[in-house]
């Protein structure tokens, strides 16, 4: 018990120092895998850009994981879509685009948009700001959109 409570500490320790550079994030790694691998755990399914070229291809992600798999292409983290080829965030939007845009419409599409981080938050402020000008113009929920407001 004493065994697996040290290497838990050291574990620990080291993952929540994170990195600042590739090479300590590969040494992180190098030390993660020698921890648990001395535990009996395998660290399997990496993906990450910066560090798969030092990983076994036999503990490389191969696909998309079928239960966080995003469109065939990326994994969900954080309730973001990461891209792991490119090491790339981003959303995706279903937009089942009405031939009459509504105030009700706009809204509905912004409040699906999950971004705990504000990494959208530039097309999210003007998306909002687009609802705001709704408003100043006296729009019904399901009234068409004025052709200004519809061009943006």
């Amino acid at each position: 018990m004493v065994y697996v409570e040290r290497y838990c500490k050291k574990l620990m320790s080291i993952t929540s120092a994170g990195a600042n550079t590739i090479d300590d994030v590969l040494k992180l790694q190098r030390v993660m895998i020698d921890v648990l691998g001395k535990s009996g755990l395998e660290l399997k399914k990496w993906s990450s850009p910066a560090v798969l070229d030092s990983v076994h291809a036999s503990a490389r992600v191969t696909g998309p994981l079928p239960f966080d798999a995003v469109d065939g292409s990326g994994f969900k983290v954080l309730g973001l879509q990461w891209q792991p080829t490119d090491d790339v965030f981003g959303c995706a939007l279903r937009c089942d685009s009405p031939t009459v845009f509504t105030k009700s419409g706009v809204l509905s599409l912004i409040a699906c948009i999950f971004d705990p981080l504000g990494l959208f938050s530039p097309a999210t402020f003007y998306a909002k700001h687009i609802i705001q000008r709704t408003w100043s113009c006296n729009l019904g929920w399901d009234d068409p959109l004025p052709n200004d407001i519809h061009q943006e």
